[in-house]
């Protein structure tokens, strides 16, 4: 049974779900709701913006929960990508190019999480995308992606799982009127590659 009531409603004038400026500034908090523990009488509040932050950062937590013990060993690998707006204005677009760059190799993408953002060095207005692959070494991923010929995206191998939950987590949220600030992919698949699919790669390579 939920000891939770809501106790309170406000406005907050300053707010607004969306941010302005075709989404290039922070979206701001709208209301903010105080409820009360019935049988405790403790009271809690808070805005829709920080009930947006907290469902981002479970978002991204459950990605990383789901394939941390399979990237420390060694038999997945998870990639980043910065990726320009401007070129890719639907998460969907861009994963569906990358989908089929992989799927030319006979690489599944497992599963990934997405935040929009804005940035002054790569791009201004950006996603970040992480994404999860059967293992992929060196070798591999740079013939895949060696013949890519613009500047739309940027995309690596991972470097620390913890590096970018908090990376992603300090962000601030960004998005438009009826533009999502994050989300993921449906499901989280679990699949490994028989490493005999890499043999013309050394294994020193392996990422």
């Amino acid at each position: 049974m939920n000891s939770w009531i809501l106790r309170n409603y406000r406005n907050l004038s300053e707010g607004s779900t969306s941010s302005n400026n075709n989404g290039q500034t922070p979206i701001t908090a709208k209301y903010e709701k105080t409820f009360v523990n019935i049988e405790t009488g403790e009271v809690r509040s808070r805005t829709d913006l920080q009930t947006k932050m907290y469902k981002r950062d479970i978002c991204v937590e459950s990605f990383f929960t789901v394939y941390k013990e399979y990237y420390g060993k060694k038999t997945h690998s998870i990639l980043c990508a910065v990726v320009n707006q401007d070129q890719y204005n639907s998460i969907t677009k861009f994963i569906n190019t990358i989908t089929r760059k992989f799927k030319r190799k006979g690489i599944d993408i497992l599963g990934y999480v997405w935040v929009r953002d804005i940035g002054d060095k790569i791009f201004h207005k950006h996603y970040h995308v992480i994404f999860a692959t059967p293992l992929i070494n060196a070798a591999l991923f740079k013939e895949i992606f060696c013949n890519k010929k613009h500047n739309h995206y940027d995309i690596q191998f991972l470097k620390t799982l913890k590096g970018m939950a908090k990376y992603i987590k300090d962000k601030d949220l960004f998005g438009a009127k009826k533009q999502r600030s994050f989300g993921k992919s449906r499901l989280f698949s679990i699949k490994k590659v028989p490493k005999s699919k890499f043999k013309r790669a050394n294994a020193n390579l392996f990422i």
